[in-house]
């Protein structure tokens, strides 16, 4: 899972710094209004709303006193927070702002579950940051087994051939388990492989596949797996599909 990963909030709503009756943060907000020799500084413009949210997120993260967090800051770099690598922008045109979102990388490779969400204003002001965000420690960063390996410790364990095929799409992430040990792993989507302490379930609740009388429910079975990128063990998995598992139910209501 990735609870152990650290949490991130920020929401001007909640800033006492922030008075009452405003709605988003401005850059200014953040930084000194004058230089050392009294002159006025120049106020911020961005000319993205990516530029923006680096932003916020680099000056939020430098006043965060946790060293996970600091560790995302990286003054001599040009890039802020160049550890975060856009994966959607959107508009929310019923609150009328517009949200980004990042994952997080080390050594240009992913971590899993980690992600940082912003929320700007039109004008490029700050509303809100959501965030699962760490510090990668303790582990090689260069895989010792080969993707086509890992995915046959999956067929192993799973007792499924799988053809190689299946496994192209397979990539390293970086994976902190429950105990916070942090490991290098081959993250697998969509494997047709079920995990065997699923099996015996599956096959005993024939409901599942007949979808109670209402007609039949094939699913055929589509799991992601995390398998050590070092010693191979299977670190984690869960059902690609997420309806997969629930099974179909008469009900009546009015439509």
């Amino acid at each position: 899972m990735t609870t152990s990963l650290s949490r991130f909030h920020y929401h001007v709503g909640e800033d006492p710094a922030v008075g009452d009756d405003e709605t988003a943060r401005s850059p200014e907000s953040f930084g000194p209004t004058s230089d050392e020799m009294g002159e006025e500084v120049p106020a911020l413009s961005f000319n993205s709303d990516e530029a923006a949210a680096r932003y916020y997120l680099d000056q939020l993260l430098q006043r965060d006193d946790r060293p996970e967090m600091r560790s995302l800051v990286e003054p001599e770099r040009p890039e802020r927070v160049p550890g975060l690598v856009v994966e959607s922008d959107q508009d929310l045109n019923v609150l009328g702002t517009h949200q980004l979102r990042f994952t997080q990388t080390h050594h240009g490779i992913p971590i899993f579950g980690a992600s940082a969400v912003v929320e700007l204003t039109e004008a490029r002001d700050l509303v809100s940051v959501n965030a699962q965000l760490d510090e990668v420690s303790g582990v090689e960063p260069v895989e010792s087994l080969s993707r086509a390996e890992a995915l046959r410790r999956v067929a192993e364990y799973t007792d499924v051939g799988i053809s190689s095929e299946a496994g192209v799409s397979g990539r390293l992430n970086f994976y902190k388990d429950d105990s916070g040990v942090w490991h290098l792993a081959w993250f697998f989507t969509e494997l047709p492989a079920e995990p065997p302490d699923m099996g015996e379930d599956a096959d005993a609740d024939t409901d599942a596949l007949t979808g109670h009388g209402l007609g039949p429910r094939p699913i055929p079975p589509s799991f992601n797996y995390l398998v050590d990128a070092h010693n191979g063990d299977i670190l984690f998995y869960y059902s690609a599909v997420a309806t997969a598992l629930a099974i179909p139910t008469r009900c009546t209501g009015i439509d």
